[in-house]
């Protein structure tokens, strides 16, 4: 799916903010000084829960009724929606915009072409909550069983804890190395690698609101006894912020420097110091929250009889560095076409491994998804494999198994020359063959799977992938 275009207005849209910082400086807001909506748009159904990337080149949208997850790019305009059939009660993007998680009657992972890359479930409990890490590597679930877990953006389990009731919201750090939770016992709680408790604060209701600063530093917690929370890393309570609404949505800016909130009809923004800087009225009931890093722009997200997605110009902390107009990425996912056997290459050379074991199609080798960053014929590409599992246990395993790219000529005809591309094993397909994905630097070629060396690997080997991703057809 191409996405939606509209540089022209991106380039006014830079200018005039641009001429606005030349009027009155960012961050140096005047006593009467108003918030200004950047734009909203109609959305039909209550907004519960919204995100919002980096540079704001997209926004993404949870909605109630029949559910849906909706991807906007930076102007609000509509570039994907995939039906869910229930509420959406968290979404999360990451920072290139490629991956969206949203929680409902499950996990999803949507890409940016609006297909589900993966699945994630837990016997068919809800999902409550969903984050993505910004960097696009980790996802971060939680049940109405009470169980919660990060798993690859592929859906396989790397941890899963439980917690004394069910987590309402979470949030990772921009590695997935610390993940906060916000829980219906009470509790704020910071975890680090592989489920390690380093502190939990219990407030006065539900933590239905949690928010991790990008950098990891701080956490805000909104509770249902009308209070925001602000936390360091080590989980020292620095300020708290009373509210005279029920809290919906809490945001964090880079450096814990702003600190944004919705309540009732309001929404806030905090100093570092729990300070007001000033509150807007939405002029009706603000389900969800979001904030770009810098503070620059926040998106809220409302419902009652106005159901509308906005984009509100925030108070920018620090200069970006001349980014220049928000652009939106493009992507492209090859055609039929160009996969199945028309990419596998069976006969080939690897110059750093002697007489390699190559599959064949015989062996379940096939090419199942080839990815471009970009349009561009000449961008890098993302290519995923599959293979039987007798063939990989009998080449000693999935860590002896590679993708192996053919490389172009001085002509820009394939060669039989080939290298290893960095390779990943990422779980099975529905007829048991296991899917390799590997990150190749060269344009797109012929790939092969090849086994490097290794003895035949034991029975049982195999790691255990508690859910069957849906992967993205080509």
């Amino acid at each position: 799916m191409a996405l939606a275009g509209g540089g022209n207005m991106r380039s006014f849209l830079h200018i005039a903010l641009c001429l606005s910082l030349l009027i009155v400086p960012w961050g140096v807001a005047a006593a009467d000084e108003r918030p200004e909506p950047l734009w909203d748009v109609t959305i039909g159904s209550k907004v519960l829960s919204t995100a919002v990337s980096p540079n704001g080149a997209y926004v993404t949208a949870g909605t109630d009724s029949n559910g849906a997850m909706r991807l906007f790019d930076g102007e609000g305009t509509l570039v994907w929606e995939v039906p869910t059939g229930s509420p959406v009660f968290q979404v999360s993007i990451s920072e290139d915009g490629k991956y969206v998680a949203g929680a409902s009657d499950k996990v999803r992972v949507v890409d940016q072409n609006g297909k589900v890359a993966a699945q994630i479930e837990d016997n068919g409990f809800f999902a409550y909550s969903a984050a993505i890490s910004p960097d696009g590597e980790h996802v971060a679930a939680g049940f109405d069983n009470h169980v919660f877990g990060v798993y690859s953006v592929n859906g396989f389990a790397e941890w899963m804890g439980t917690l004394g009731d069910d987590a309402a919201s979470l949030a990772l750090s921009r590695d997935g190395r610390y993940l906060v939770t916000g829980s219906k016992d009470d509790n704020v709680s910071f975890f680090a690698d592989q489920g390690t408790l380093l502190w939990s604060y219990e407030t006065g209701e539900t933590v239905g609101n949690v928010a991790l600063s990008p950098d990891g530093g701080y956490v805000a917690a909104g509770s249902m006894d009308r209070t925001v929370y602000f936390f360091d890393r080590d989980g020292t309570l620095l300020w708290k912020y009373n509210t005279d609404d029920r809290i919906f949505g809490v945001a964090v800016a880079e450096d814990g420097e702003r600190v944004a909130v919705a309540s009732g009809h309001t929404v806030t923004l905090l100093d570092h110091n729990g300070e007001e800087l000033w509150a807007y009225d939405a002029g009706t009931t603000v389900f969800s929250l979001s904030m770009t890093p810098d503070a620059g722009m926040i998106v809220y997200g409302t419902g009652g009889n106005d159901k509308r997605l906005v984009a509100l110009e925030g108070e920018k902390i620090r200069d970006t560095g001349g980014q220049g107009p928000i652009t939106t990425p493009v992507f492209s996912r090859t055609g039929e076409e160009e996969n199945g056997s028309k990419y596998l290459a069976d006969s080939f050379a690897l110059k750093e491994h002697a007489d390699p074991e190559i599959a064949d199609q015989s062996d379940g080798a096939a090419v199942t998804d080839i990815s471009r960053r970009t349009a561009d014929a000449d961008s890098t590409v993302m290519v995923r494999m599959t293979v039987d599992a007798a063939w990989v246990a009998a080449h000693g395993g999935t860590g002896q198994v590679k993708i192996a790219a053919c490389l172009p000529g001085e002509d820009g005809n394939v060669t039989t020359d080939a290298k290893v591309i960095p390779t990943r094993f990422v779980g099975y397909d529905p007829e048991d063959r296991l899917i390799f994905e590997g990150k190749s630097p060269y344009p797109l070629t012929t790939y092969g799977v090849v086994a490097v060396s290794g003895d035949a690997a034991p029975i049982g080997s195999f790691p255990a992938i508690p859910t069957l991703p849906v992967f993205p057809s080509a």
